[in-house]
């Protein structure tokens, strides 16, 4: 009897079980938000690369995954997450209707054949950095990689910011191997 006394006691004390106070507002459960969506969305990769044969510090073009801004931004930087590659600079250029878009590592400087420019308005181009990019349209970066044997490139981050002020980060995921041997 002694522990069902105790029991009733701490569960009156701390407010559970019974009938709540007059007046009282009823308490619910607070709804979890949803999630945010991100002002620069990013396409999946295009898989795996590896550029064989590499013996010194090479330059290359890279560009795949179009981004496509969810609310007016700007691109404020680029950078390559990984080792041994680094992001020189780029260009952005709107994408062509639906276009389906193959993951492309080219020599730089780059020169735009015949399909690329069917799938990208290449007059348009600008400089990636500072580009304020169209409300839902599909843009492709084209990127100028700087790379060293052994490098190997996981991601390429673009760093934003809203007309509101608000800074964010895309992480677009790949991974390009350089080698200096076979892949």
């Amino acid at each position: 009897m002694r522990r069902c006394l105790l029991g009733v006691l701490l569960l009156l004390a701390t407010g559970c079980g019974g009938t709540p106070s007059p007046g009282a507002a009823p308490s619910a459960s607070p709804t979890p938000a949803a999630p945010a969506r991100p002002a620069l969305q990013v396409a999946e990769g295009n898989g795996s690369m590896c550029l064989e044969r590499v013996q010194r510090r090479y330059d290359f073009a890279y560009w795949s995954e179009p981004v496509t801004a969810t609310q007016p931004l700007e691109i404020t930087g680029v950078r390559a997450e990984g080792t041994g590659v680094r992001v020189v600079d780029g260009q952005v250029a709107p994408v062509v209707g639906g276009a389906q878009l193959d993951a492309v590592v080219s020599d730089w400087p780059y020169t735009p054949g015949r399909d690329t420019r069917r799938s990208v308005e290449w007059r348009s181009r600008t400089a990636l950095v500072g580009a304020q990019l169209p409300v839902q349209r599909a843009m492709l970066p084209f990127l100028h990689f700087r790379a060293v044997p052994g490098g190997n490139l996981t991601a390429v981050l673009y760093d934003y910011r809203t007309a509101d002020g608000v800074t964010g980060v895309a992480r677009a995921p790949l991974e390009i191997r350089i080698s200096a041997r076979g892949c």
